[in-house]
């Protein structure tokens, strides 16, 4: 397993700064999250780390009781080491996408975390929408954290 590049810190509520979620973003070509304002891309990050610790059920347990975020995490087992310092890269992954997709919206987020289907009917007079039952609970993040996540549980909390 690499070292990986989110540090996060007990008592913080992101796990990344925007410089290095920036960095992350840069790298990879996603202007959508460069062309969005400091304190939009700030909230995002916060968000994103609720979202994420509300949503799933990671193995393991906390390395310390007083930490705020779920990661770091200790007794995750199957894994190389006993303690996780950081985030492993496909939850930094999972994390940075979500954060991206709320830029966008909380219905672009719901659908990345699979509890919302996509667009199957849009209408914009008088508002209406239809999702496709089918894309529910097909998560992209899902498929990410499979492997950090207690028994192969899909998120915990379902948003109505």
């Amino acid at each position: 397993m690499r070292k990986p590049s989110v540090q996060p810190e007990t008592g913080v509520n992101a796990y990344a700064t925007i410089a290095q979620a920036d960095q992350w973003f840069v790298i990879r070509s996603r202007v959508g999250w460069v062309e969005a304002n400091v304190s939009k891309r700030s909230g995002a990050l916060i968000r994103a780390a609720e979202w994420l610790d509300g949503y799933f059920r990671f193995r393991g347990e906390r390395v310390s009781a007083s930490q705020m975020r779920a990661w770091p995490r200790k007794g995750i087992a199957g894994m190389s080491t006993s303690q996780i310092n950081g985030l492993p890269a496909p939850v930094e992954q999972a994390y940075f996408e979500l954060a991206l997709a709320l830029i966008e919206s909380e219905a672009a987020a719901e659908q990345l975390l699979g509890i919302r289907g996509g667009v199957r009917r849009e209408r914009i007079g008088s508002v209406a929408v239809e999702y496709d039952p089918a894309q529910v609970g097909r998560s992209r993040l899902l498929a990410l954290l499979r492997p950090y996540l207690r028994d192969s549980v899909a998120p915990k909390v379902v948003r109505a």
